[in-house]
């Protein structure tokens, strides 16, 4: 296990799995460049370090994350973090 992961992790973890049984699965959804901007956002890159890495302007990058919470389900009014909950799904695609 990695050591980032602590007990609570994983229960919320396992907690978030529970609530959004079909995340990963989405995943399947998006466009090789909607993948490769998940990628990032899962290393932790800001919406400025994403349009940097990527030579694009942060509009087109929010444009980009817009459609993975789309593509994944992910509505506003979800209960978890949407950034969160859509590197979760990448991770375990």
């Amino acid at each position: 296990m990695p050591p980032s992961l602590s007990d609570g992790g994983l229960r919320s973890a396992v907690v978030l799995r529970e609530a959004f049984p079909g995340l990963p699965g989405l995943v399947q959804r998006l466009s090789p460049r909607e993948r490769e901007v998940l990628g990032l956002i899962a290393e932790g890159r800001t919406n400025a370090g994403l349009a940097k890495q990527l030579f694009i302007s942060e509009a087109a990058v929010n444009k980009h994350i817009g459609n993975i919470f789309d593509k994944l389900d992910l509505p506003v009014d979800t209960d978890g973090h949407r950034r969160v909950l859509a590197v979760l799904a990448f991770l375990r695609a």
